[in-house]
């Protein structure tokens, strides 16, 4: 069965914008009770060190990132829809897994992990928020319908999607 095949009355989907701290959205990743990801063979391609670089420059100069998408699957615990490559390279920054490379803006931290940026960068980067858009399903559809519509919204969010 597919929502084109399930008639309701009411939205399939309703959005709720918010905003998250990079740490708090990192202690996420580590509860996967409360924060579920995709499997890695459904995810798209790792970045590289160079993009994911390049990525958390844009966030110390200020420079918007589009949101990252959850799907609730009940109170408080979430499936994360799109934005695994951003949060992997927020965490593997702050595990200092990741060394910045290829930076233009800020060319003075290339060659530097989380704990050897300059202290009011890596204050700035705690403080950053990152918008969030929690995306919550009609619960009278049906389990298919609701993987069906999970799928779409990933896909229509990604930057190469075409007819």
């Amino acid at each position: 069965m597919s929502f084109t095949d399930f008639q309701i009355n009411e939205p399939f989907i309703v959005n709720e914008m918010d905003r998250a701290r990079i740490p708090d959205l990192l202690a996420r990743l580590k509860q996967p009770h409360l924060l579920q990801l995709l499997p890695p063979e459904k995810r798209r391609k790792q970045w590289s060190p160079k993009k994911q670089s390049k990525w958390i420059e844009s966030l110390l100069v200020n420079i918007p990132s589009s949101p990252l998408y959850f799907y609730e699957t009940s109170y408080n615990h979430h499936e994360l829809i799109d934005g695994h490559q951003r949060l992997f390279a927020l965490r593997d920054f702050y595990e200092n897994n990741l060394t910045l490379t290829g930076l233009e803006l800020k060319p003075e931290l290339n060659g530097l992990t989380y704990s050897q940026l300059p202290a009011d960068m890596a204050k700035k980067l705690d403080k950053s928020q990152l918008e969030t858009m929690l995306v919550m399903m009609n619960d009278k559809l049906p389990e298919e319908v609701i993987l069906n519509l999970k799928q779409r919204i990933f896909e229509r969010l990604q930057p190469a999607w075409t007819e």
